[in-house]
């Protein structure tokens, strides 16, 4: 919207960006107002000096800047997958090197320049000297070290201590309360410089649309093919088949579809019902198009998906009949529904798509050379042997519009119903598709469509009309004559003024009647009791009850018709599924590059990992920060999916195939593209870090087990979210509360007991638990120098090696006081993280028996949720 409002001068980029920076600004401060009220007070932080208010400043000033960083991505990157992927990466290295996880000093000096364009380094930094200056920290008995009850508490050390020596020791800030203020500045000079770059990105975003782009072709097309609407001569006729070679083509099975008394009520309240169908009756025959026209409103689409059986909720009343038969569960082999948006696999060609319909709705009866036939056959018809190997994603509206017929015209179908095929078409455009159901018609088949507006010689193409007004109530049906005269004296004979010369016949009754804007001509005529007491209408009441139209086609069409396998579906959907991830580098490549660089940045950050008392600490971090390149997939898999969910509830609602199939493939497709990405990361992340060669198998089965369930939990929240943008913002939720509860973070015995229940179900806190534990169990560590602990010597020892249950030995620069090396052993450091030692392998298959939950829970969504209700 943007780029085609400023290409056209509507308005240039900066008033562009500054009302969404107000916009965003305001919820800002609303969402930085609730998180603070929420989080603050139940957290039991300092309410003296007004420091909720600094910490609200401090959110603020975090969330403009990195929605700002956002709103930046969406501009400059090339698409979605891709501004998804970097934004992830980018979201793992301001945090990881912010001070937290990394201590600054600890940081390497290659990567010391991510911490000083952080965001999260100065909100870190303005958050501890917010709540820490102040405060006096203390020991317990269990924390005073070492931790040896024959030496009593009076000679052990303890961290404690005003808070400003915490921070300013432990954690290396300034002693500088007011450097708090200097770090929201900060953030808000962070925000106003990404505002200009992202202005200026604006003003280069140019929209495809008004580009001349060579469509994308793949197979056997021609190579100089740019211009897909190339089907008409000067005269406007058809260049390919011509409707006589069209007619010689195999035929459908003949039915007539008639409707009487139909009428459809949906609830608007608790006892209260709205009727938009009154008595409607009609009929389409064989050969021949029935038009469903009136004003918007009046009933034309609810019509055609009552007869097409496609409603979910409401209630229908009245006969609908199959040559003199009622509808029954087989209607759906005999019938096909074109939507009005077409809704395809962009990554599909024109004639994957109809083989792929072909394939898998033909009665298996049939031969795979009569299927192959009905595909030329239907390719040919609607003109798209020139095309056939463009990807639909590329190709115009019209050619879509065509391909959304071949899909439904290739299963042979008795009845076609289309929701306005002309829509959004220029005259030219709209005039192919119409030439296209022409020669569908002469197949033999029943061809009932909606139509909005059409051209004068767009509604000459249609044999029959079937005429609406607001209510769903009929005004007129029948045939509309040679040039629509017999329409337009019908209304002439029934009171309205003759139509003028040159006015297009549909503008001229949907005048009458009073449809669109307008009022009717004559307000005083009632155009539906004019119309009951007609004589077309009687006449079309006694054709409604003639015996001739009752046939037996319909029971041959059960007969003869069977499904395929359901092993010969699965691999048609599956291979249709390969090839659409095959032709999406942009989100594979953009996974396994991530993955890779990911891997490389974590790498380097914990080079060379050695076994002194820094590093056991830091080696945790390094089995923490692991598990984030499977969690950011949780968000890159919702994209590709939630895209394609349109079609499968389309195909599914046309009888394609069954969710199992679909839910089947598109778990199985997933898995290898979850080992290239585990295998690109995890050798180069591992090995740089210099973590023992002998552990590594498990480390790669437990990170393939965890990033597997990302996948599909992805895949989960993809198929029961209402929509893409709900499921954008619950994601992140869901990884924060899950990371933060993994006992990494918030130690496992602090968790409130309302939460605990969560610690034990979460998926992070199984995936660290099986990597730290096959790390730090039994290996050895040391103390540096300076890492030694000191405490002064007990008096009733004579020296400091004769303290039993301890190796202690005496300080040289004191001999009053002892050493002590903390963590000599890796499980001392499991003890402290208070992991449940449950044995390391039964991680990975905990892993997977979460991921084959969040498998049940997607089939669940898939097969019981349909968010295009009708």
């Amino acid at each position: 919207v943007y780029t085609k409002q400023f290409e056209a001068g509507f308005y240039g980029p900066i008033p562009y960006i500054l009302a969404n920076a107000l916009v965003d600004a305001s919820w800002m401060v609303a969402k930085a107002g609730l998180f603070t009220c929420s989080i603050y007070f139940l957290a039991g932080f300092q309410t003296s000096d007004g420091r909720p208010g600094v910490f609200f400043l401090i959110m603020l000033a975090l969330g403009l800047c990195m929605e700002s960083i956002v709103r930046l991505a969406s501009v400059a990157a090339p698409n979605k997958d891709t501004a998804t992927g970097l934004l992830g990466l980018y979201l793992v290295l301001i945090i990881m090197f912010c001070g937290y996880i990394i201590p600054r000093d600890e940081i390497p000096a290659y990567f010391i320049w991510i911490y000083w364009i952080s965001p999260f380094r100065y909100a870190y930094e303005a958050l501890i000297q917010n709540e820490f200056f102040g405060l006096t920290f203390f020991c317990t008995s269990a924390q005073l070290q070492p931790p040896d009850p024959n030496i009593d508490d009076i000679y052990k050390s303890c961290g404690g201590g005003p808070g400003e020596n915490y921070v300013v020791n432990s954690l290396g800030m300034y002693d500088m309360p007011w450097m708090k203020w200097v770090d929201i500045c900060v953030l808000l000079g962070m925000y106003f410089l990404v505002f200009c770059a992202t202005a200026y990105r604006q003003t280069k975003v140019k929209t495809p649309s008004f580009r001349f782009k060579k469509s994308t072709i793949v197979g056997d097309a021609p190579d100089e093919y740019t211009e897909p609407v190339t089907l008409l001569d000067d005269d406007n006729s058809s260049t390919n088949v011509p409707v006589e070679e069209a007619t010689t083509a195999e035929s459908v099975d003949p039915i007539v579809l008639s409707w009487k008394n139909l009428n459809y009520d949906v609830p608007i309240g608790k006892k209260e019902r709205k009727k938009l169908l009154k008595d409607v009756f009609g009929i389409a025959r064989p050969g021949r198009l029935v038009a469903l026209m009136g004003s918007s409103g009046a009933g034309k689409t609810t019509l055609l998906d009552v007869l097409a059986q496609r409603k979910t909720n409401g209630v229908v009343a009245g006969d609908i009949l199959l040559n003199g038969m009622p509808q029954d569960a087989h209607f759906a082999q005999i019938s096909a529904y074109c939507e009005q948006t077409d809704i395809h696999m962009k990554q599909t060609t024109v004639r994957e798509a109809i083989e792929f319909s072909a394939n898998l709705r033909l009665s298996a009866t049939l031969s795979q050379d009569e299927k192959y036939n009905l595909v030329e056959r239907t390719i040919d018809i609607l003109n798209l042997r020139d095309i056939q190997g463009m990807l639909v994603g590329t190709a115009s509206a019209e050619v879509r519009k065509r391909v959304t017929i071949g899909v439904e015209l290739v299963t042979n179908p008795s009845i076609l119903f289309l929701d306005e095929p002309t829509s959004g078409l220029d005259s030219r455009a709209a005039l192919l598709v119409l030439e296209a159901m022409k020669r569908a018609a002469t197949l033999g088949c029943s061809i009932i469509c909606t139509i909005h507006q059409p051209s004068s010689e767009i509604f000459e193409q249609f044999d029959d009309l079937l005429l609406l007004q607001r209510g769903g109530k009929t005004v007129f049906f029948g045939e509309t004559g040679l040039e629509s005269k017999r329409l337009t004296d019908y209304f002439h004979r029934n009171g309205a003024e003759k139509i003028p010369e040159g006015q297009n016949p549909a503008d001229y009754m949907l005048e009458q009647i009073g449809a669109g804007t307008a009022a009717a001509k004559d307000a005083s005529v009632d155009w539906y009791e004019v119309w009951l007491a007609s004589p077309e209408c009687q006449e079309l009441l006694g054709n409604l009850e003639r015996p001739d139209f009752t046939g037996s086609q319909q029971a041959q069409k059960k007969e003869t018709y069977e499904r395929i396998g359901k092993f010969e579906e699965f691999k048609i959907v599956l291979k249709r599924i390969q090839v659409m991830y095959f032709r999406m580098p942009e989100y594979n490549l953009t996974r396994w590059v991530l993955s890779l660089i990911q891997a490389t940045l974590l790498g380097l950050a914990f080079l060379n990992i050695s076994n002194n008392q820094r590093d056991a600490t830091l080696t945790a971090g390094a089995m923490f920060l692991s598990g984030i390149q499977g969690s950011n997939q949780i968000n890159q898999v919702l994209a590709p999916l939630m895209a394609n969910r349109v079609v499968f509830y389309r195909e599914r609602a046309g009888g394609t195939y069954n969710t199992f199939a679909y839910f089947l493939t598109t778990g199985l497709v997933e898995i290898p593209m979850v080992t290239v990405s585990v295998l690109l990361f995890s050798p180069v992340f591992y090995f740089l870090i210099g973590l023992p060669r002998s552990r590594f198998g498990y480390f790669l089965l437990q990170l393939w087990s965890y990033t597997l369930w990302a996948v599909f939990t992805g895949q989960m929240f993809a198929s029961v979210a209402p929509n893409e943008t709900f499921a954008a913002l619950i994601v992140p939720v869901f990884n924060m509360i899950s990371n933060v509860l993994a006992g990494f973070l918030i130690r496992k015995p602090s968790i409130p007991v309302y939460w605990i229940w969560y610690y034990w179900i979460n998926p992070v806190q199984y995936y660290n638990s099986g990597q730290i534990i096959n790390i730090l169990e039994d290996t050895p560590f040391y103390c540096d120098p300076e890492e030694f602990v000191t405490f002064t010597k007990p008096s009733e020892f004579a020296s400091c090696s004769a303290i039993p249950s301890g190796d202690y030995t005496v300080d040289p620069g004191d001999p009053s006081k002892c050493l002590y090396c903390p963590i000599t052993n890796g499980n001392q450091l499991l003890a402290g993280l208070e992991l449940d030692v449950l044995g390391k392998w039964f991680y990975p298959l905990i892993l997977l028996g979460l991921a084959a939950f969040s498998r049940i829970v997607t089939f669940v969504g898939l097969r019981y949720l349909n968010f295009l209700n009708r």
